[in-house]
């Protein structure tokens, strides 16, 4: 059997030619940064927080930063709220 691989339409031409740019693309990480995926410990955090903010992906931050104890920078006041539910929200004026 045979099966066309395929490729997402961000790295290729509509019309198949082939890569549309040359330069970094929306995965590239910078330097001194790190991807951090969506862990089972997170989905515990997340479920354990109370229901402030309906964002999920939002919810979701919170959570990896509560459970990763990093710092979450924002202005958002519905992220801010969850400072109280010991999640570390450093908030900023801009």
């Amino acid at each position: 059997m045979l099966h066309e691989r395929r490729q997402p339409l961000g790295n290729r031409d509509l019309d198949g030619a082939g890569p549309r740019r040359s330069g970094p693309t929306p995965l590239d990480v910078p330097e001194g940064f790190e991807l951090l995926p969506v862990l089972p410990d997170h989905c515990k955090a997340l479920v354990a927080l109370p229901r402030r903010h309906r964002d999920p992906f939002d919810r979701m931050l919170i959570a990896q930063a509560r459970a990763e104890r990093l710092a979450l920078l924002t202005r958002d006041r519905a992220i801010i709220a969850y400072g109280a539910a010991r999640a570390d929200v450093v908030t900023f004026d801009g």
